[in-house]
């Protein structure tokens, strides 16, 4: 997208000094990102300020700058620079210029889990149709919500794909004023983000923002017909919901399943479709839901959605399957974890028959409640009966005791990683095991993965 830089000066608040240049096609908050005519936006974050980044930036080809710091004229001599009060509104207020320009489909897509794979599998099914801009992995915040308007879009678009994510209170309704869509997506409410949020409703309150505002601008909406909470709160909302029961107009069931293919059949207006898939797990039969449904609202016939769908392959650390010697299957979760999407992802184990090693780290960002919720969590590994559980973190033995494995089944808690990793650098695994292994991104569970693959790699 090109920003003019009179459409900066009339819109924005500050005042700019050092080289007129006539426009921007690219913002830029990290130095090392920066290309040649960028814009550099110095925002202060937690640990690191960008002020800190500005030499940097100009040296990288940056030819316009925002700040809240005095400046050295003669390093901005070449430079257009703009003094604001605070580069984080300056960045939030050229998304929203951005957004302006745009007269395009904007589908916002919000949940507890699933929003990533959800997003990508619904690109792959508009983009055979219609040209698309969606968010970049998972980038769902107020700052990467922006910079994709900024730099990913250019007005040509039919539709953009685009992730929300909260972890507070305000944030879907700073998200909203950037980002306007006029398509809302919630895939579930659940035990997410509670140190911020406190509990489910709390939780449920900030995500049906996006419905709301919505549906006050009387766009489309998709709900999960399953989540209890969802269909308390929308129980006055205009909706397309999805099922895998009979209050859903776009259904789905899994007929068989292994740990890592399933046949599905879905249902929509009165019509049965049947297909296998090479991905397993009730998480991924609603991301399809959900997909599904936005194609119908695109006008994309069901049966050709489906055919697309068969051609997904889940993201890095988001239940990729690793094929190991000796028939060892890693399933990759590793990029995050919360309650709803780990016990969502056992299911894909309800039948297994080979041998199956389950390895969880500590859930995140779950408040005074994270104690019960990990415990929790092990009863629902101790159902699918692994043979071997290892749990690791802070809350590794509440898992534990949740889980009470007995007769051949057996678990281990370790508090600390490097333990974990010793332990698991000497453990022997017998031929076609399956490892499942999930945690918060602060765990860095995928180190785990390489030890393995340093094991067993082909």
């Amino acid at each position: 997208m090109i920003i003019k830089t009179d459409e900066i000066i009339n819109n924005i608040a500050g005042n700019w000094e050092g080289k007129w240049v006539n426009d921007f096609a690219h913002f830029s908050i990290d130095s090392r990102n920066i290309k040649s005519g960028s814009f550099f936006v110095a925002l202060k974050g937690q640990k690191v300020d960008g002020h800190d980044f500005i030499p940097d930036a100009i040296q990288q080809g940056a030819k316009g700058i925002a700040t809240e710091k005095p400046y050295n004229d003669n390093l901005f001599k070449d430079i257009f620079v703009y003094k604001v009060e605070s580069t984080k509104n300056f960045l939030l207020s050229a998304g929203e210029l951005a957004r302006k320009k745009l007269g395009n489909k904007i589908i916002g897509i919000t949940g507890s889990a699933g929003k990533t794979t959800t997003k990508e599998m619904i690109s792959l099914v508009l983009a055979k149709k219609f040209n698309i801009a969606a968010t970049k992995g998972n980038a769902n915040t107020e700052i990467s919500i922006p910079l994709f308007l900024l730099n990913d879009t250019n007005g040509n678009e039919d539709y953009l794909v685009a992730e929300m994510g909260i972890q507070k209170r305000g944030d879907m309704d700073t998200l909203n004023k950037i980002l306007q869509p006029n398509i809302a997506l919630l895939l579930n409410i659940g035990d997410s983000h509670l140190e911020f949020l406190e509990n489910r409703k709390g939780v449920a309150q900030e995500k049906f923002k996006l419905i709301q505002f919505v549906k006050e601008n009387n766009g489309k909406i998709i709900l999960n017909g399953d989540d209890p909470l969802i269909q308390k709160l929308s129980s006055k909302i205009n909706a397309l919901y999805f099922s895998t029961k009979e209050n859903g107009e776009v259904r789905g069931n899994i007929i068989e399943s292994t740990e890592q293919h399933m046949k599905i059949k879905f249902y929509y207006k009165n019509k049965c479709y049947v297909d296998e898939f090479p991905f397993s797990g009730i998480h991924f039969l609603y991301d399809m839901l959900a997909s599904l449904s936005l194609g119908i609202i695109a006008g994309i016939p069901i049966d050709e959605s489906i055919v697309v769908l068969k051609t997904f392959s889940p993201a890095r650390g988001r239940g990729t399957s690793i094929p190991l010697v000796r028939g060892i299957t890693i399933i990759d979760e590793t990029y995050n974890s919360n309650p709803i999407s780990l016990v969502a992802n056992l299911s894909r184990f309800t039948k297994h028959k080979a041998p199956l090693i389950i390895i969880v780290g500590d859930m995140l960002e779950l408040g005074k409640n994270a104690k019960l919720l990990h415990k929790k969590t092990g009863e629902s590994i101790s159902e699918v009966k692994p043979k071997l559980l290892i749990s690791i973190g802070k809350y590794a033995e509440d898992v534990l005791s949740g889980a009470k494995l007995s007769g051949a089944e057996r678990g281990i808690a370790f508090t600390r990683m490097e333990e974990a990793k010793a332990f698991i650098k000497e453990l022997k695994i017998c031929q076609n095991s399956v490892i499942f292994i999930k945690g918060s991104r602060g765990m860095k569970m995928e180190e785990i993965i390489e030890i393995l693959k340093g094991r067993f790699g082909k």
